[in-house]
C-alpha cells in the first residue's frame, strides 16, 4: 500500500522560509503529522500481512538471545526489525513500493 498518495500533500513544509504566509506553520505542521502518524499506522497495519513463519523466526531468535542474554530478547528483536525492515524501506522506499509518486531529491547518499 502506498503511504504517500494523491490525498496529501508532499511538498507541503513546515520550516518557515519556505512559506508564503508564516501563519501556514500550523496547518504545514498538522500535514507533516498527519503524514507521519499514516506512516506508522501503515507499519502496523503490515503485521496482518506477515506469513505465520516470519513470527516462528522471531520467536525461535528471542528464545536464543533470552537464553544468551537475559532480558535482551525485545530490544534485539526490536532492533533486528528496525535495522533490517524499516531502515531499508526509509532509505529505498520506491524499492518496497511505498510512495505512489515520484519525489524530488536534491540527491541521493548511497
Amino acid at each position: 500500500r502506498s503511504l504517500v498518495g494523491s490525498e496529501m500533500c508532499i511538498r507541503d513544509r513546515v520550516d518557515p522560509s519556505f512559506l508564503q504566509k508564516p501563519e501556514d506553520v500550523k496547518l504545514h505542521r498538522h500535514n507533516l503529522l498527519c503524514l507521519v502518524d499514516n506512516f506508522f499506522g501503515s507499519i502496523e497495519q503490515s503485521f496482518l500481512w506477515l506469513p505465520s513463519s516470519f513470527f516462528v523466526i522471531l520467536g525461535v531468535v528471542h528464545k536464543y538471545v533470552e537464553e544468551r542474554f537475559p532480558g535482551q530478547g525485545r530490544v534485539i528483536l526490536g532492533g533486528f526489525f528496525f535495522l533490517r525492515f524499516l531502515c531499508s524501506a526509509l532509505v529505498s522506499p520506491e524499492t518496497y513500493n511505498l510512495i505512489g509518486t515520484q519525489l524530488f531529491f536534491m540527491g541521493k547518499i548511497s
